[in-house]
């Protein structure tokens, strides 16, 4: 009996660690749609990162695809542009699991 208690209470001390650092606390999982609409594989982000990490993030995904242009990132919801600076990922409202689309500019 009181290893089956012990053992329940591990699973669930477990099963809660588990999901506090999966879901994690002060991470933004970012995903890239691409102009071919094609999509980067999902990455995960602190928070406290720069909208700048993540167009860097981009920038080299594009060239190992061969894509050299320019581009600009727009957030699904809401519709933002977001600049290419050191604006912290949770100031520039990229939190949580957010759609980023990838816009070739001029």
């Amino acid at each position: 009996m009181c290893v089956c208690v012990c053992v329940c209470v591990y699973i669930c001390i477990y099963i809660y660690i588990y999901y506090i650092y999966d879901i994690g606390l002060g991470v933004s999982t970012v995903v890239v749609r691409m102009p071919d609409g094609s999509r980067l594989p999902s990455r995960r982000f602190k928070e406290s990162d720069t909208v700048a990490h993540v167009y860097a993030y981009v920038r080299i995904s594009m060239r190992e695809r061969g894509n050299t242009e320019a581009f600009e990132l727009i957030s699904n919801m809401p519709a933002l542009t977001l600049k290419e600076d050191d604006t912290s990922l949770a100031d520039a409202q990229v939190q949580g699991q957010v759609l980023l689309i990838c816009q070739p500019t001029a």
